[in-house]
């Protein structure tokens, strides 16, 4: 999702959940008690995006976790302690008590509203690709499926996606969600059409403005103030790692990488456009691709002697142009700019070490001129729709392994059908890819296209990897008869879920069914018994194998003990699920375990 999208997401989330459907409007402060959206709801439900139980546990331990002093400032009637030692799918308190008045100021501090953006962020990115591998293609449906997702679960998305003609677009899943009568999505019907209403005017039929597009840019040439150029092809993506004169960068290897080495303060005003908007509109906006000389540039554009927020920078050394940068601001004579392959300080260096913010006045700098894009071009910000350049860490060369379940391969980006995969199909990768889309071919379905987000790196041979390490315990463990070919297909998803309940059911007499199915006996059992550091039973070697099955060794091994190695497994496990990172394994971090 571009950072356009989350917002209008976040906006949407908030307005139908306490912003009294008016699109941006939210009560971060708010707190619901028990029981009072539903008799099903046995726990506190609070903040903008009304988060219910375990949830709402989350979103504090995140709290803590960015501002512990702020935290505890607030925290005068032991939330902390609630946070560690109560069952929160069950936890239940008065409004006017000491403990909400806590948690109401805590979830309000500035720490608490930055919380919140980010965690309704995390969840709504997660919710877009569950539409995605469902076949919705079209980012205003997509998140469409994702309010249904948030109101009533991965149910509700496959129901009226049931219900919903094809092509899967906005108007087509609104006419459905409409016929979804005795359902809580089809029930809130002035719900629906605010968020219908909503995305047409922010997803569907929105354009960018001109002041938009520059903030946009200018927005990605901050962030890289800092970055230092790097003595050889080693650590290129680090700000500092490597750092030299050989005029190495991540900014030549994804502009140009045939130029690697060679001066690139222009190259880098390309990068910023590319990351911006898309390579397609980039050259646009430069008049040709990639921008890497500033005489060609200054040859065609129109000569602007003063500046204006946004203009590309060319400095005059009294023979040539030699440098340049792109204005991030403008009073009087004085303007700012943002600077690759430059020194710090006040002077003109055209062949420097690093990105620099430099204050410069026009009146010193005769000869000098400034080159005027034309940002009215841009539809979209954060290549949306357009041609990214895919991170280096993507995988497009090679055997590959399928990451997700019920995944499309496309014949064409984003186009026709072929045939869905599930999670750890091997894929085979000829380095072809068109933006986000890489070339695969899949055994029994052909060569064909599948969204990046979806292929993963191959786990390894038979017998050697975690994934493998993992289906080997659950076969000694848990009787669970698999292959041990390391891929985590449906069948062992369904064994590990079984692992679960019958560690639960042997340690604590939880008296599960051991179906391999996640119910509400399931789920509630795992958020009643919270592992942490010390704990020693077969629950912690469910919780061991769960990790390896996610690719994350332990010095322990499979051992049944919660010691220190698997706690730093847990934590990173959580880090990269978006899970509060405590170290604590409870019912939000055995679900993802589960992959539910």
């Amino acid at each position: 999702m571009t950072e356009h999208e989350r917002l209008v997401m976040r906006n949407i989330i908030y307005a139908v959940e306490t912003g009294g459907q008016v699109y941006g409007q939210k009560d971060y402060a708010d707190f619901t008690e028990a029981y009072t959206n539903s008799s099903s709801e046995h726990a506190i439900t609070i903040g903008a995006g009304q988060w219910y139980g375990n949830e709402a546990r989350t979103l504090l331990l995140n709290i803590k976790s960015a501002d512990a002093a702020t935290f505890k400032k607030y925290d005068n009637a032991g939330v902390a302690s609630d946070l560690t030692k109560t069952d929160w799918s069950n936890y239940r308190i008065s409004k006017t008590s000491a403990k909400a008045k806590a948690i109401v100021k805590i979830i309000d501090s500035a720490v608490g509203h930055r919380c919140q953006d980010k965690l309704v962020d995390t969840q709504m990115e997660a919710y877009v690709k569950e539409a995605a591998a469902l076949g919705v293609t079209y980012m205003d449906a997509k998140m469409m499926c994702a309010n249904f997702r948030h109101q009533g679960g991965a149910s509700a998305v496959k129901r009226i996606l049931a219900k919903t003609a094809k092509p899967y677009t906005l108007d087509h899943l609104y006419a459905a969600c409409q016929t979804d009568t005795g359902n809580q999505v089809g029930a809130y019907k002035s719900r629906q059409k605010m968020v219908y209403n909503a995305l047409k005017t922010h997803i569907t039929n929105y354009k960018v403005t001109a002041a938009e597009a520059i903030q946009a840019a200018i927005k990605i040439a901050k962030a890289e103030v800092g970055y230092f150029e790097k003595k050889s092809n080693a650590n290129l993506d680090s700000k500092t790692a490597n750092a030299g004169t050989a005029n190495y960068t991540k900014y030549w290897r994804d502009v140009d990488p045939s130029n690697q080495a060679a001066p690139w303060c222009a190259c880098f005003i390309s990068w910023v456009y590319m990351k911006a908007f898309g390579k397609t509109t980039a050259a646009k906006l430069l008049k040709h691709w990639p921008y890497i000389s500033v005489p060609q540039l200054s040859g065609l554009f129109t000569h602007y002697a003063t500046p204006k927020v946004g203009d590309i920078f060319m400095y005059h050394n009294g023979s040539v142009f030699s440098h340049t940068g792109l204005v991030i601001a403008v009073s009087g004579d004085k303007f700012v700019t943002i600077e690759g392959n430059t020194n710090d300080g006040s002077g003109v260096v055209a062949e420097g070490i690093g990105v620099y913010q430099k204050t410069r006045y026009n009146s010193q700098l005769p000869g000098s001129k400034f080159a005027r894009p034309n940002y009215s071009i841009v539809t979209s910000i954060n290549g949306s729709g357009e041609d990214p350049v895919p991170p280096s860490t993507w995988v497009t060369t090679g055997t590959a392994v399928c990451t997700g379940d019920d995944v499309y391969v496309r014949q064409t980006p984003g186009g026709t059908v072929m045939g869905m995969v599930s999670k750890g199909t091997k894929l085979e990768l000829d380095g072809t890819s068109s933006g986000v889309w890489v070339h695969v071919r899949v055994s029994g379905i052909g060569i064909g296209y599948m969204h990046q987000d979806y292929v993963g790196k191959d786990s390894g041979s038979a017998g050697s990897s975690p994934v493998a390490t993992a289906q080997k315990a659950l076969n000694s463990k848990f009787n669970a008869g698999l292959s041990v070919d390391g891929i985590w297909g449906p069948a062992c998803k369904k064994a590990y879920i079984k692992a679960i309940q019958s560690a639960l059911n042997s340690v604590y007499g939880a008296g599960l069914a051991t179906d391999g199915i996640w119910g509400t006996n399931t789920s509630n059992a795992c958020a009643a018994h919270v592992l942490s550091e010390g704990a020693n039973n077969l629950y912690v070697g469910v919780l061991q194998i769960g990790l390896y099955a996610h690719s994350i060794t332990l010095n322990s091994g499979i051992d049944n003990d919660f010691g220190p190695s698997t706690k730093q497994g847990v934590i990173k496990f959580q880090s990269s699920q978006g899970l509060a990172a405590d170290g604590m394994a409870g019912r939000d971090t055995f679900a993802r375990l589960a992959g539910v």
